[in-house]
């Protein structure tokens, strides 16, 4: 049975009168391009389907029955008025408080009756189409486009920036202002695919200069909504973010090639940018960590985010003896992942970051298991007595230092590059 494919996740069934099929059509790549599931008879009745039995069965497992309205539907009779009864009935079941009845009007009709106290959209109207998409992931699905962006990232993890640029062109297009945070993480990552495809296009001149173009639009894109206060609403600075944006290798090309454009763009802030553009970070006194950007690290002087590390600043290293002496990091690189793992449902790494057991064997976030006790600063230790593994779209930055031991500590414990077999 189709239905059953959908009802791992929130969908919306869409409800109409054949005769405003094409505008039930327009409402379905509304909602879809936006990253929301919908079911739709012309879409997922198959041959063979007993299509009362299909379209019962979807109405009474959807999270939300959006209803299209007319005039022509309102008056006429046919199946879609059977649809609404069934609705109707599934409603009545509904918990207080969940939405699930969403009239939507095609044209100045009047609502029926049984649901004229439910808040409808105008599909019509002007801003129509965009309020419906806003209004139907505010309710069903907060959490279903920053899951797309973390699934972009990993098509870009994989090189399928096809892939990749066909998910974040659909949230640039669900994803408004009114989302700041991950508007600016869209438009960032829609560089980044530019970027990487021109790399590729190291013999096609004209195409690789098409994508470099791209790739420079959208970070102007990024830095005027950031510049506007996204940034700032989010708890993150201006200069911060550039030099953040400067040590990316996944925009290693664009920086390289057309330094000029982005620093004509930044303006006064390009001073925030590394003198150089990034490289794999496989150089220098070693890689030392990859830590969200908000991590707190220590330092001789108190502690620090990691995403404010610069060449030059000191920070704490911890020798096997537990002495601690003071490294300064040679450069640091940003880079983003889709997974952490969460230590005592407080401290958050990647699951690749070196930790260390007390005895100091080193061991990586992601083979960590319950009961393992941890090395701490000063010679202290930290029982692990929970772990959570979690998804999502996480900026975190990698280090190098000028110690060869490479490490460093929060609070709660000492962090490594340690070498494995």
């Amino acid at each position: 049975m189709n239905m059953k494919s959908e009802t791992s996740s929130n969908f919306v069934f869409i409800s109409y009168a054949k005769r405003d099929v094409k505008q039930a059509k327009a409402i379905y790549d509304v909602l879809t391009s936006g990253g929301v599931s919908c079911w739709m008879d012309k879409e997922n009745l198959r041959i063979g389907d007993d299509w009362q039995q299909e379209i019962t069965e979807a109405i009474q497992a959807c999270e939300m029955f959006l209803a299209c309205l007319s005039k022509q539907a309102v008056d006429h009779r046919g199946f879609f008025q059977t649809e609404l009864r069934t609705a109707y009935e599934a409603w009545k079941r509904v918990p207080s408080g969940r939405s699930y009845l969403a009239p939507v009007r095609l044209d100045d009709c009047e609502v029926p009756a049984e649901i004229e106290r439910v808040h409808y959209v105008d599909f019509f109207a002007a801003d129509g189409p965009g309020r419906l998409r806003r209004d139907v992931l505010d309710r069903i699905a907060p959490g279903l486009p920053a899951a797309r962006l973390r699934e972009a990232l990993e098509h870009i993890r994989l090189g399928r920036l096809d892939e990749a640029h066909s998910i974040l062109l659909e949230l640039k297009k669900a994803v408004d202002d009114g989302n700041p945070d991950l508007r600016l993480r869209t438009l960032y990552d829609i560089s980044c695919v530019h970027s990487l495809a021109a790399e590729r296009l190291t013999t096609r001149a004209r195409e690789r200069a098409q994508q470099l173009d791209k790739a420079v639009e959208h970070l102007r894109q990024w830095f005027k909504l950031g510049k506007r206060g996204a940034w700032a609403s989010t708890g993150r600075t201006a200069e911060n973010e550039i030099y953040r944006l400067g040590g990316d290798a996944d925009l290693r090309c664009v920086l390289a090639a057309r330094r000029s454009d982005i620093t004509s763009i930044f303006g006064k802030l390009a001073s925030a940018l590394p003198a150089k553009p990034p490289q794999r970070p496989n150089r220098g006194g070693g890689i030392g960590g990859c830590l969200l950007l908000s991590h707190r690290i220590s330092t001789p002087n108190g502690l620090i985010a990691m995403g404010e590390v610069r060449p030059g600043t000191e920070l704490t290293s911890y020798l096997a003896d537990g002495s601690a002496i003071s490294a300064r990091a040679l450069r640091t690189y940003s880079t983003r992942h889709t997974e952490c793992v969460v230590i005592n449902r407080t401290i958050m790494v990647t699951a690749s970051q070196s930790l260390f057991e007390a005895t100091n064997r080193p061991i990586r976030a992601r083979d960590l298991q319950r009961g393992v006790c941890l090395r701490a600063p000063d010679g202290r230790s930290l029982l692990v007595e929970s772990i959570d593994r979690v998804r999502g779209h996480f900026e975190v930055a990698t280090l190098t230092t000028d110690d060869p031991t490479h490490n460093f500590a929060c609070p709660e414990l000492v962090y490594g590059n340690a070498k494995y077999k």
